[in-house]
């Protein structure tokens, strides 16, 4: 595991894995993965229910770092458990910017959660999200006050938990350098990803894939 993602969800994290992707050579641990990924919300939802962790060995097989919800809500066994890791912790330019582009990003989960009584894996991922995301993030709210309460709160404890000489802080805007830095690889002639903003359509066709039946 090369790197420890602390950044909450919205602050950049689909770029930044593929962006860590890119640099490492191996895929990086994202949601998307516990979506769509063989046994994974299988294995998230298993850990809800008997209200334990997942098998992270098994789970992060493969990849080469790990960024964004729900690992980053969960990451003081992590930090034992793969010391060298550096940790990054991705933020927004300001926590208003962070508020508004996670209710765009939560409209469009509520909406597939209300598809929970006919499809058993939105129903599986209903008990992931709560228990693993709103639950310890935001104490199973979605209030304004709430959010931008568990928005602070979050990065403070990060900073608390994690060794100054071993933590990065990041906003998307910079680009590649620090990235880079971080993982001693050159930097890419080519754009740093931009990915999951506004206005694409990277959630519903991810949603679609992993959720709804083929047609």
């Amino acid at each position: 595991m090369h790197v420890l993602g602390a950044g909450l969800a919205r602050t950049g994290t689909t770029s930044i894995a593929a962006a860590l992707t890119h640099l490492l050579g191996a895929p990086c641990y994202h949601m998307e993965a516990l979506f769509t990924a063989p046994g994974h919300l299988e294995a998230w939802a298993r850990a809800a229910e008997s209200d334990t962790l997942p098998d992270w060995s098994a789970l992060f097989d493969g990849y080469a770092a790990a960024v964004g919800m729900p690992v980053c809500l969960h990451l003081e066994p992590l930090l034992d458990r793969y010391p060298e890791a550096p940790v990054l912790l991705s933020t927004r330019r300001s926590p208003q910017a962070w508020l508004a582009s996670w209710h765009h990003l939560f409209r469009r989960i509520e909406a597939l959660l209300r598809l929970s009584d006919r499809l058993p894996r939105v129903a599986l991922a209903e008990r992931v999200i709560h228990h693993f995301v709103l639950q310890p993030a935001f104490d199973g709210r979605t209030d304004d006050t709430a959010l931008l309460s568990g928005y602070h709160r979050h990065i403070e404890r990060i900073h608390d938990l994690v060794p100054t000489k071993r933590l990065t802080v990041f906003q998307v805007e910079e680009g590649w350098a620090p990235l880079c830095q971080l993982v001693g690889r050159p930097v890419p002639s080519e754009p740093f990803p931009g990915l999951n903003r506004r206005g694409d359509r990277r959630t519903s066709r991810l949603f679609r894939q992993a959720f709804l039946p083929p047609r």
